[in-house]
């Protein structure tokens, strides 16, 4: 029985395998030639294929064993519902994902959503499980802003921008960042209509009939001009083609590397076409008309890939060679692109064309067929039923794309080639609204299509953008748990979410305000808000959101007063928003010290010190959600002993220092507050020093004064440690050091250019450690060869040095030297470049020698072969000789400079010439020079000489020793040598101006004279000045001796050297100055002690005072006429000098002042009366008088009382 069993369910196995046969068979028949997906350069994921394909039955599901198949969708609005179809069962979700459980096994799988284009996909389920990702594709019409676009209108790309030609304007789009529009208008007088346009070098090029009507212009179009910006260029520049094209109408046209093909209709009873290649550079016009067989086209074709166009008429298809400009009649493509396979809903001359990097791909609405140009070969790679249109066909270097229109309404992209493997049709219905009929044109870039035409019912154009990217607005927040919901509001829509965007689509351009709100413990950081919405522009909104985190310190015993609690999250201090020296009332419970701050959702890492507390840090983690929203810390005492110890042994006259600090106030990371500065810490030779720290971050130093110690070649060791609670200690080891002595050798010796001794050479010291190396030091210097002293301990070390002038000199690099206990010294070799010269001789024939003498050496070789020195750099000058007076140098002096560069040099001897110079003017035994350019000198003390020179005409210069005499008054200066000539010399002395100024002291200018003795002719002459103080002479090159005589003999003669050079002098200055001298002034009549003064005013109204008490007093003055007055200081002295005027020189300096006493009143009278007996009488006589005289005024004053 159980046989039995078993034999039916092998015996129904089969049958159904069978019959899942035969259900396979039209699977094959109905599948499309070739369903590939869209290239990654332009679409991330496939677009999906809804008409196309048919979905094959999973035959290699495995019953019992399944696996879990994970979705994501991504590109829906926020709750949209979304379907994935597999084996004709559908699950569907409003969430971003969806998990399935299935059998192991092969699936496809279609997705579908209301709003949006879902693909078609194959995954490979497997007990692991998978996870996907769906792009969810969407339609946005974007018609409703485009002006109306005739039938004709082109399209063309460049970059990120995309141009709409119309009638009269233009509309840029840049899809750089979103999609943004710009209505350019064409100005009339430059171009009449727009019919085409294309793109080359980044411009476009617009073509069409010109202002006036008459023939074919082309506008450069600069997509950066001025049309945005006033100071961009020019926008627009128009160019007008050849007049042979006057009547003709432009039917085509498109650009290559640097042309572009254009074709014109002239229609006068029947279209006749003109054909010709416009060059980009120069702009002119080629006429190519007779390399195409068909001339009577009213509509033309063309378009552009790897150098060639691709030209359709009516009936023949055409390769144009861009830059050889012949053409060739493509057999085949007229057969399977012509009127007669177009289908009914086509139109016959409705043809496309399009080039994908390799080959052409033209069609029209029923055919496209792939033309190679390289193989020459033609295939037909696509057709659709009569049902169906080809609308477009658009290609790149990976993909062909076909636009297709049903007449159901309905418009798919199918892909003609591709290198991917999934099928990236999709299909729109005739209830999507989507207006296939009208699309012309399409463009990709990025994640998206645009799709581009006229509207043939009504006004405005057809502008779509099939797209996975939002044009809307999204709003992003970050900080909630997962699974919280938060809300966004604009206008009455209002949006709740429990996912991270909340996105909007479809906004008409405006001005908006949002609120944003949160349904948790949560506040957003963004409650509200506005925009400004462009319509094809993106814009996101970042919203955080936070929740109101607090630490609390519990078991604080000291004051809180004295320190702050600081605390780290994550590595970042955070705002300190509540402490207080009062306590907090948090949850029921009242602590002292609380730090609250807003934090968003998540775990972080906290560190926390409590300044000026002598606690412990604390360190851990918390978990900011909706139950977690503080922190209680405790606080632990402690205080530690650091020692610091000296490894090594160090006599005990050492004595070190440490420093210790904490810098920034910083422990840890976190500023404690409290700033340690310990400086006064010393130890002698082997000693510890300890200390006790609370805990925190510490840098310390340790310096030993002495050089001869150190670590690392420094005599400071840094360092620094934290402080966490334990005793801990820092061992330092300080190494004997050597003094190290660095210079150079070879630099000071070599023939470098001065300039380069101004640069400088600079070295550097590596200590080397095993495989590594470390630099301890570096330093440059000018021009000294002893550099610095180092003291280094012992080890291995590598000094490397550079002298700047590299041209110049090279060193030997990494010199090696060892320190091992004692002090050396240690040189950079320099070692110069050598660069050869090259002498090469032409033109000395004969068994003969020839010479090269120079700065740098002399030198000989044989006739006919060259003379090569090797020399380093530096400027150097040389002569060419000879052994015979045959034959002479045709330059006399060569100057070389070597420049790091090998030099050669070319010298040519000639037949010499013998002549004779002699020379009138010069006395005999004087020397005169005679210099021909580029010859050899002459000197000579003779009045004539005889010189060997090349022949030729000469320009000369002639001077005599002290250029006395020079050849200045000849005619001419110019000398033909040729065989026995004689060249002349006539010699006239060289005069010089010569002109004296004088300054006197006193500003009063006298007259004076100068003596001249000297030069070469023994010249002694005497000058006078004129009216205007000055002297002028003239005199030969030489040295001269002068004296200048003031005619005031007050004044001290100026004498000095002249040295005439060969300069006329002007404004020499002969500075006069007095003869100074004492003069001394001797007083009489005064008795001892009186004080007597002198005023002395002189003929510059310069006055001088003396005030003695002696007998005499001493003035420095000069020779001249003085006024003096003296006096004393009481009025009983007079002086025989009041404004008196005396003229004082040098040879009288003495002058006598006599004072006179002045006499009483009594010894007046004495000398009147002669003796006392008369004075005596002649007093009682004048009593009498007297009494009588008021007697009788008394009587008369009785009278006339009574």
């Amino acid at each position: 029985m159980d046989k039995l069993l078993k034999q039916r369910y092998y015996n129904y196995k089969i049958v159904f395998a069978f019959i899942a046969v035969l259900l396979m068979i039209p699977v094959g028949f109905i599948s499309v030639w070739n369903e590939q997906s869209l290239s990654s350069s332009y679409l991330r994921n496939p677009l999906p294929n809804y008409a196309c394909k048919a979905l094959p039955l999973n035959l290699n599901a495995r019953p019992g064993i399944n696996g879990n198949l994970t979705i994501i969708s991504k590109g829906l609005i926020n709750g949209s519902a979304w379907t994935a179809s597999i084996e004709d069962k559908n699950y569907t979700t409003n969430q971003s994902f969806l998990k399935i459980s299935l059998p192991i096994g092969n699936y496809t799988i279609k997705f579908h959503s209301s709003e949006r284009y879902g693909q078609s996909r194959t995954v490979d389920l497997n007990t692991s499980g998978i996870s996907i990702i769906e792009n969810f594709y969407r339609m946005v019409n974007l018609s409703c802003s485009l002006n109306s676009f005739p039938n004709s209108l082109h399209v063309d790309s460049a970059g990120n921008l995309t141009m709409v030609a119309e009638n009269r304007c233009v509309e840029l789009y840049n899809h750089s960042n979103g999609l943004s529009r710009q209505y350019i208008p064409v100005p009339s007088c430059l171009l009449g209509s727009v019919s085409y346009i294309c793109s080359s070098g980044g411009y476009f090029l617009l073509g069409g009939n010109n202002c006036n009507g008459r023939g074919i212009s082309i506008v450069t179009f600069n997509p950066y001009g001025n049309y945005m910006n006033s100071n961009g260029p020019e926008p627009f520049s128009v160019h007008h083609l050849s007049s042979s094209l006057a009547g003709y109408s432009l039917n085509s046209m498109s650009a290559g590397d640097n042309e572009i093909f254009i074709s014109g209709t002239r229609d006068s009873g029947r279209s006749y076409n003109i054909f010709g290649v416009v060059n980009l550079t120069s702009w002119e016009y080629t006429n190519i008309t007779g390399e195409f067989l068909e001339t009577n086209s009213s509509g033309v074709t063309s378009y552009f890939g790897n150098g060639s166009f691709i030209v359709g008429t009516a009936n023949d298809w055409y390769i144009l060679n861009g830059k050889s400009l012949s053409a060739k009649l493509i057999e085949g493509i007229g057969n399977a692109i012509s009127p007669s396979t177009s289908n009914s809903g086509g139109n016959s001359e409705n043809y496309y064309a399009a080039y994908n990097g390799s080959a052409f791909f033209i069609g029209n609405g029923s055919r496209i067929v792939c033309y190679n140009p390289v193989k020459n070969l033609t295939k037909s790679v696509y057709s659709v039923s009569n049902s169906m249109r080809i609308s477009l066909i658009y290609a790149n270097d990976t993909s062909v794309l076909a636009g297709i229109y049903n007449s159901s309404g309905n418009f798919s992209i199918a892909s003609i080639t591709s290198k991917n493997e999934n099928v990236p049709f999709f299909e729109t219905t005739k209830a999507d609204s989507f207006p296939g009929q009208n699309i012309k044109y399409m463009v990709t870039y990025g994640n998206s299509i645009i799709f581009i035409g006229p509207n043939l019912i009504g006004r405005g154009g057809t502008f779509y953008i099939f797209t996975d990217e939002s044009f809307g607005i999204t709003f992003k927040e970050y900080g909630l748990p997962h699974g919280l919901s938060w809300t966004v509001q604009i206008g009455k829509l209002f949006i709740n979410s429990t996912n991270s965007c909340i996105q909007i689509d479809n906004l008409s351009s405006g001005f908006y305000y949002y609120y944003i709100g949160s349904f948790s413990n949560f506040n957003s950081s963004l409650s509200s808000g506005h925009f400004c919405y462009s319509e094809g522009i993106p814009i996101n909104i970042f919203v955080s959101f936070n929740l109101r985190f607090t630490f609390l310190i519990d078991n604080l015993t000291m004051n809180p007063g004295f320190g702050e609690l600081k605390i780290k999250l994550n590595g970042l201090n955070i705002s300190n928003n509540g402490s207080s020296v009062i306590n907090h009332q948090f949850n029921g419970k009242s602590y002292p010290i609380m730090v609250s701050d807003d934090l968003m959702y998540g775990k972080y890492s906290y560190y926390a010190i409590y300044t000026q507390s002598f606690t412990k840090a604390i360190s851990g983690f918390i978990c900011v959600n909706q139950n977690s929203s503080y922190k209680v810390l405790n606080f632990v005492k402690a205080k530690s002993i650091v020692t610091i110890s000296m490894e090594n042994n160090i006599s005990s006259q050492y004595c070190w220092n440490v420093h210790l600090s904490t810098p920034n106030q910083y422990c840890c990371g976190i500023n404690t507050g409290y700033l340690c500065n310990q400086s006064n810490m010393k130890g002698f030779g082997k000693e510890n020093i300890s200390t006790e720290l609370r805990d925190g971050f510490y840098q310390y130093s340790v310096e030993l004064p002495s050089r001869l110690f150190g670590q690392d070649g420094h005599n400071v060791i840094y360092g620094n440690f934290c402080v966490g609670g334990n005793n801990f200690s820092i061992n330092v080891t300080f190494l004997p050091k050597y003094p190290v002595s660095i210079g150079e050798e070879g630099l000071h010796k070599y023939n470098i250019p001065h300039f380069c001794f101004l640069s400088p050479w600079s070295f550097t010291i590596y200590q080397l450690e095993g495989n590594r190396s470390s630099e301890i030091y570096n330093d440059c210097y000018i021009n000294q060869p002893r550099a610095a002293v180092l003291c280094l301990p012992n080890g291995t070390y590598v000094g490397q040095a550079i002298q700047y002038c590299r041209q110049y000199n090279t060193i030997t690099k990494n010199e090696t030297f060892v320190v091992n206990g004692s002090s050396l010294n240690f040189y950079f070799h320099f070692i110069p470049y050598t660069y050869s010269v090259s002498v090469n001789e032409s033109g000395l024939n004969g068994p003969y020698k020839w010479y090269i003498n120079s700065s740098f050496g002399n030198y000989c070789g044989m006739a006919g072969r060259p003379i090569t020195i090797y020399e380093v750099n530096g400027t150097y000058t040389f002569t060419a000789t000879t052994n015979t007076k045959t034959y002479i140098s045709q330059q006399y002096i060569y100057t070389g400079c070597l420049w790091g560069i090998n030099k050669t040099y070319n010298i040519t001897f000639v037949r010499s010439v013998k002549v004779k110079v002699v020379q009138t003017g010069i006395p005999d035994g004087y020397k005169w020079y005679l210099n021909l350019t580029n010859q050899r000198p002459l000197c000579s003390v003779n009045s004539s000489a005889v010189v060997y020179y090349p022949a030729g005409t000469f320009d000369f210069t002639a001077t005599s020793g002290a250029n006395i005499y020079s050849t200045y008054l000849m005619n001419s200066h110019t000398f033909t040598v040729v065989n026995n000539s004689v060249l002349y010399l006539k010699f006239n002395p060289y005069n010089y101006s010569m002109n004296y100024e004088a300054r006197y002291s006193g500003d009063i200018n006298y007259n004076y004279s100068i003596i001249l003795d000297g030069g070469y002719s023994h010249l002694h002459k005497v000058f006078y000045s004129n009216a205007s103080f000055n002297v002028s002479f003239e005199l030969q090159n030489g040295t001269y001796n002068y004296t200048a005589v003031s005619s005031n003999n007050a004044f001290i003669n100026v004498s000095g050297t002249l040295y005439v050079q060969g300069f006329d002098y002007y404004g020499i200055l002969l500075n006069f100055r007095f003869f100074l001298f004492n003069e001394t002034f001797i007083v009489q009549g005064l008795k001892n002690n009186v004080k007597w003064g002198l005023t002395i005013r002189g003929e510059n109204n310069n006055v001088y005072h003396l005030f003695e008490s002696g007998s005499s007093g001493t003035f420095e003055l000069h020779n001249g006429t003085y006024y003096l007055t003296a006096n004393t200081s009481s009025g009983i002295y007079y002086s025989n000098a009041v404004n008196r005027t005396y003229i004082i020189n040098s040879t009288d300096p003495v002058i006598k002042i006599k004072f006179y006493a002045v006499e009483s009143f009594a010894s007046q009278l004495l000398n009147l009366y002669g003796s006392t007996d008369n004075l005596q009488y002649s007093t009682l006589l004048f009593i009498g008088i007297i009494i009588a005289c008021s007697g009788i005024a008394y009587m008369r004053k009785k009278q006339i009382d009574k």
